[in-house]
């Protein structure tokens, strides 16, 4: 009755939902039904639903808001750069590097710092860039586009970016998609 009292029910409101809990009568079997729902309790605007329901349809209630919704995870964040996926490095000059990994993205970052300073223009194309062009390639400003751990789903989805930033950097288009999915994939910009 406690619990009742405390959530703004009178004692009689909890003294009749305990009879109706315990009428044999009240309780139908499951094969009576044609199925169950499960709603979110709102005070007053339920029980009507339940009731027009109930003769067809098993209703349950749930709380809007239980405890667990309203406590922060005790787990520290992850940074996504130390995960799998698509990631983004702009140049100074306004285009991007797009490219996939399956490694962590922080490490591939880290290996194309180390190629623009050591000028490996051959293995990587922000350094051939860097070194054409003598622009600063922006690897404070990269980003990590998605996080994909498949590696379909992250070629599918390099693909993609590459095609909504035609004006890029990379030396090929990664997977081709069909013209089918352009409509779907992107609304402001086309791809080449």
């Amino acid at each position: 009755m406690d619990v009742f009292k405390k959530n703004g029910y009178r004692r009689h409101q909890g003294i009749k939902a305990f009879k109706k809990a315990e009428n044999p009568k009240n309780k139908q079997p499951m094969e009576d039904c044609a199925g169950k729902v499960h709603l979110p309790y709102i005070l007053g605007t339920i029980d009507k639903i339940s009731y027009i329901l109930k003769k067809n349809i098993k209703t349950s209630f749930k709380p809007m808001n239980t405890i667990n919704r309203c406590l922060k995870s005790i787990k520290d964040p992850i940074d996504p750069k130390y995960h799998k996926g698509v990631y983004l490095v702009p140049c100074s000059c306004g285009k991007t590097y797009i490219r996939e990994t399956g490694r962590s993205i922080s490490t591939r970052i880290q290996e194309h710092v180390a190629d623009i300073k050591h000028n490996h223009s051959k293995t990587s194309a922000l350094a051939e860039h860097s070194s054409k062009t003598n622009h600063h390639i922006c690897i404070e400003n990269s980003s990590v586009v998605s996080k994909i751990d498949h590696y379909h789903h992250r070629k599918f989805r390099e693909g993609v970016e590459i095609g909504k930033n035609p004006d890029n950097l990379n030396r090929d288009n990664g997977w081709k998609i069909s013209d089918n999915w352009i409509p779907t994939l992107t609304s402001d910009s086309t791809f080449s």
